[in-house]
């Protein structure tokens, strides 16, 4: 008896042996293998694991790694590999890191001053000419730029008082803008008459750089109380207001949503909230459009092509209004997001 039970037993070790052998063969058949490691970074910082993961078959591997499990931000890495004949090739995803912006929805005046003095960064105001007769009056919002000299930034600001040529501003000067510079009077009031002609506001980047926009801040106030079947608190629009953007190099455009009333943003942007008055004030629509949360993309603006698509061959996002929006207290956007890098 005992005899035949270690038989049974020698049975079942050599079976399992020819099923261990015939898996090792198919596996080496198809010359796939599935390695997974796991090693705590020696870093000092709690909490950071490095968690890799190599896959390899015919002559590709793919390697990832995860680094940041605490709340201090700490880059994010992903590197794919290709060995043998396909070359090799690494990509790094990290977080963001180039400047951040948000330009308010604009149109240009024409009314425009160039600064007579060097500006002196941390000072608040600036020198303009011709001194009396430049156009520029307080609670205007100016444009500063000079593509020549900082071909990849601007300033927005607004005016607080004007005394002759100074003109006093409600932040600081931020670079030394040289003699020449333009200072541009700019509207950022969407709550204006486009019935008759139609009037567009525009976001744009500088010449020498790009825009990614992510987002959009929209800001309206009401006399009196929002619903969804209004724009802001007056009727539903006739033709509404849409969004576009329009392709410098070759001028075509690119819709994207009309608005009529306060639900048609909702179904466009995904969130609108109403607030109540306060004491004597007044009510409000306030809508967050996030584009990598609601479509997954950025929408990416190039400051100059090799096109004459619009003005300067720069990509434009467009504000269109086409009716009469004067009995709205007020209605602006501002585009968020990051100036592209390398």
């Amino acid at each position: 008896m005992t005899q035949k039970t270690e038989q049974s037993k020698q049975s079942r070790l050599l079976l399992a042996i020819v099923i261990m052998l015939a898996v090792v063969l198919l596996l080496i058949g198809s010359s796939y293998a599935l390695n997974i490691a796991s090693t705590v970074l020696v870093t000092p910082t709690p909490m950071q694991v490095s968690a890799q993961s190599a896959w390899s078959g015919g002559g590709n591997q793919l390697v990832w790694g995860v680094v940041d499990t605490s709340l201090t931000p700490v880059p994010f890495k992903l590197s794919a590999q290709a060995g043998g004949a396909y070359g090799a090739l690494d990509v790094y995803i990290q977080d963001q890191t180039s400047s951040a912006f948000a330009i308010p929805f604009h149109a240009h005046t024409g009314v425009t001053a160039t600064l007579a003095e060097i500006g002196i960064v941390g000072e608040y105001t600036v020198s303009v000419e011709p001194t009396a007769t430049h156009g520029i009056v307080a609670s205007d919002t100016v444009y500063i730029s000079n593509y020549d000299t900082f071909s990849t930034t601007w300033s927005v600001a607004h005016v607080v008082t004007v005394a002759d040529g100074i003109l006093s501003l409600d932040r600081a000067v931020r670079l030394p803008w040289p003699i020449g510079t333009t200072v541009e009077v700019i509207s950022t009031e969407l709550a204006i008459d486009g019935s008759g002609t139609r009037q567009v506001l525009i976001t744009h980047p500088p010449p020498g750089s790009d825009f990614d926009v992510t987002g959009f801040n929209i800001s309206m106030i009401c006399g009196t109380e929002p619903d969804d079947s209004k724009f802001c608190d007056q009727a539903a629009l006739s033709r509404g207001v849409y969004m576009r953007k329009q392709d410098g190099l070759t001028g075509y455009l690119g819709n994207l949503g009309n608005i009529k009333t306060n639900g048609d943003l909702a179904l466009l942007i995904g969130t609108v909230t109403y607030h109540d008055k306060s004491g004597g004030g007044a009510y409000g629509v306030r809508g967050v459009a996030d584009l990598v949360g609601n479509y997954g993309v950025t929408i990416r603006l190039r400051g100059s092509t090799a096109g004459t698509g619009t003005d300067n061959g720069r990509d434009e996002l467009q504000f269109i209004i086409q009716d009469d929006l004067t009995s709205v207290d007020s209605f602006k956007v501002t585009a968020i997001g990051h100036i592209v890098a390398d």
